[in-house]
């Protein structure tokens, strides 16, 4: 599955278009005039799908993701210094692996399941980020992660006009360049519940 995240710079806030393989499902924005951040991301019936909300700490990046089916996952940063961070919901846990540039691996049960890369270079309008991910997973929970990870390395950003992003310098574990997802008719799919 190919996910795209396309978002639109306001004076205020941020909206985001979402389309999984080339058709556009999801839309994102960003709540106005909130302390700490908060975001909804609906699907094309307008229906709240996902709602994030930041936490207040200190010196760790700290988010709740509700799902529309209200399960909660507590998305936290695992390390000061490396982009390295975790998404869960009681046993189900998914491991977010920056690398160095603009490169990001999310696992589960320790096996990689989808790579994420932003945009380089932006003019006027916003981040773009680009995922393959493996077939079985939720694509709301996915698109999530992605709504969290640019409010966390690049909301600083927004007033630019022309902005580069060199990505991160320093990482946990190298970026597997010879990764590919997994369809739903290969073997071992498991479907991940939101």
């Amino acid at each position: 599955m190919r996910i795209e995240v396309v978002q639109k710079r306001m004076a205020i806030g941020n909206k985001y278009r979402i389309s999984v393989n080339g058709t556009e499902c999801f839309f994102a924005k960003s709540k106005l005039l909130r302390f700490l951040y908060e975001a909804t991301l609906q699907d094309r019936d307008a229906r709240t799908v996902v709602t994030i909300k930041k936490r207040f700490s200190l010196l760790r990046a700290l988010y709740d993701l509700q799902l529309g089916n209200g399960r909660t996952f507590r998305f936290r940063q695992k390390s000061l210094l490396k982009p390295v961070y975790t998404c869960a919901n009681g046993a189900e846990q998914y491991e977010i692996f920056g690398h160095r540039g603009r490169k990001y691996s999310i696992f589960r049960r320790g096996r990689q399941v989808a790579a994420l890369e932003k945009n380089k270079v932006v003019i006027l309008e916003g981040d773009e980020f680009f995922m393959e991910a493996d077939d079985a997973l939720a694509q709301e929970l996915l698109c999530g992660i992605v709504l969290i990870i640019d409010n966390i390395h690049h909301a600083h950003t927004n007033n630019n006009t022309v902005s580069i992003d060199f990505g991160n310098l320093l990482q946990a574990r190298p970026c597997d360049e010879s990764w590919k997802p997994r369809l739903n008719s290969e073997p071992g799919t498991d479907r991940a519940m939101p």
